[in-house]
């Protein structure tokens, strides 16, 4: 059974490295990705068949909320981690 992944921020970081990188990881689905830049999350959702996408200054938060993510990848600026990964902790999934 694969583990749900689901990526934080869809900027510069996230697409050279951990997408490319986890696209290929055995026992790993990506899942959603979120971003505030509603572009940015459609883009990487399109290139690497991400079905989930959250957008908006909310975005994060709902794709928290997503029961098929089990495990989260946070690429937003070092001073937006703490508030994020507190939330994940917090989440149900």
């Amino acid at each position: 059974m694969a583990i749900g992944v689901g990526f934080v921020g869809a900027g510069r970081i996230v697409q050279l490295r951990y997408l490319s990188e986890f696209s290929v990881l055995p026992g790993v689905k990506m899942v959603a990705v979120s971003d505030i830049v509603a572009e940015a999350a459609w883009s990487v959702a399109n290139t690497y068949g991400i079905p989930g996408v959250y957008t908006g200054d909310k975005g994060w938060r709902e794709l928290l909320e997503d029961s098929s993510v089990e495990a989260v990848v946070i690429s937003t600026p070092n001073w937006l981690h703490a508030p994020v990964a507190i939330a994940a902790f917090k989440a149900d999934n």
